[in-house]
């Protein structure tokens, strides 16, 4: 009887350590979900803060003065720094640098951090289309339209055919490198261009870069003369650009 008892005791002994491990564990892994959560949180609140003044000077087209630009840079760093690998943060990170560069708040040292945190983005989320535009942007500034600008391009128009900025974007880079193009490049601009002619504000973006660097007679001679474009010249952006 004593030696039943003693069984018992023994098997409720052994049960009990298991039932005690895995409460811990529950516990551990309450505690981690929440951590990571705050802080992932507390990560985003910043991303917003910095993406309210990146939308604010893609609209103005500036960044309005050095301490707007030093508080959405430090607002980013706080996010990424928080939530390292989430690859918007990356993203929106090297988008703020390149617009100090562009202010003139950040030396041209600074492209070579701006291109590491694209790829480091893009390594994460290959299919994000406004990225890989970014990275052959960049890259066409610092390289020309080299090797990688071309693949980086190629990935951004397969991942984002018919977004506006990848059309425009991709128009951009290529007429800024027409006299290198190949034949076959060369008609990728009137391709990519003919996505544009159907929206009044894209054409007059794509117009008005192209007058920029004296190559809007490229274009206005496919409006002229293309018949798939006869109701564009009836347009205010086919006179302003193109008579």
């Amino acid at each position: 009887m004593i030696a039943r008892s003693q069984q018992i005791a023994v098997t409720v002994k052994h049960t009990a350590v298991p039932r005690t491990m895995l409460a811990l564990l529950l516990l551990f892994g309450c505690l981690y979900a929440g951590y990571t959560a705050f802080y992932k949180g507390y990560a985003n609140a910043w991303y917003y803060q910095a993406e309210f003044a990146i939308n604010a000077w893609a609209k103005q087209g500036k960044v309005t003065s050095r301490s707007e630009y030093d508080s959405a840079l430090a607002a980013i760093n706080k996010a990424h720094a928080l939530d390292p690998s989430y690859p918007h943060y990356a993203h929106i990170n090297g988008r703020i640098l390149h617009w100090g560069i562009i202010s003139g708040f950040e030396g041209e040292a600074k492209y070579t951090t701006v291109r590491s945190l694209y790829l480091a983005a893009v390594a994460r989320r290959p299919m994000w289309p406004d990225v890989w535009l970014d990275l052959a942007t960049i890259n066409n500034y610092l390289n020309g339209y080299n090797a990688d600008t071309q693949q980086y391009l190629a990935k951004a128009m397969a991942t984002g055919p018919y977004i506006n900025a990848v059309i425009a974007g991709s128009v951009r880079i290529l007429l800024s490198n027409w006299s290198e193009l190949t034949g076959q490049d060369k008609q990728l601009v009137f391709d990519q261009f003919g996505k544009s002619v159907k929206q009044q504000a894209l054409l007059i973006d794509i117009l008005t870069y192209a007058t920029s660097i004296d190559k809007q007679k490229l274009l206005c001679v496919q409006l002229k003369f293309n018949p798939a474009y006869r109701a564009v010249k009836s347009t205010s952006a086919y006179t302003r650009y193109c008579k």
